[in-house]
């Protein structure tokens, strides 16, 4: 929306040029037409990389997301499978082999550097996984709608 505007004010901008043209230098004429046209298409590049920017956030917190409910899905299993059930996140014993399988065929890529899953209560019950960085997947849905 902003981005309309700004362009419709460039646009009416440029136009009055055109009727007060008679009285102003070329030189002065030809700055003003590309500074319009820069404050055009500078506004669509930089609308355009905000845009971008929280489109590569929201990717983020989602690819966090999926990781946690896939760490969340392999404790259960493991938690179903093993007397002794797992009560806090430990990624490397779901990745050894269990009865000719794992929980997990590698580790989760984490989307950012600083995601650290972490377990939030006992997992064995209620407990969730969590991101540092980005909360539970729960706060990630509220946040990203």
């Amino acid at each position: 929306m902003i981005l309309i505007v700004i362009n419709a004010i460039a646009i009416i901008f440029l136009s009055v040029l055109v009727f007060i043209a008679e009285k102003i230098e070329t030189t002065i004429k030809i700055l003003l037409v590309v500074f319009c046209l820069l404050v055009t298409f500078g506004s669509d590049y930089f609308f355009g990389v905000v845009q971008l920017k929280k489109a590569r956030e929201v990717a983020r917190a989602k690819a966090c997301s999926a990781n946690q409910r896939v760490l969340m899905g392999a404790v259960e299993m493991y938690n179903m499978d093993h007397p002794t059930m797992m009560k806090e996140l430990d990624i490397k014993i779901l990745l050894e082999p269990y009865k000719g399988f794992t929980y997990l065929k590698e580790a989760p890529i984490k989307p950012e550097s600083d995601c650290i899953y972490i377990n939030e209560g006992d997992l064995s019950g209620n407990g969730i996984i969590k991101c540092k960085r980005h909360g539970t997947v729960k706060d990630i849905a509220k946040k990203y709608q």
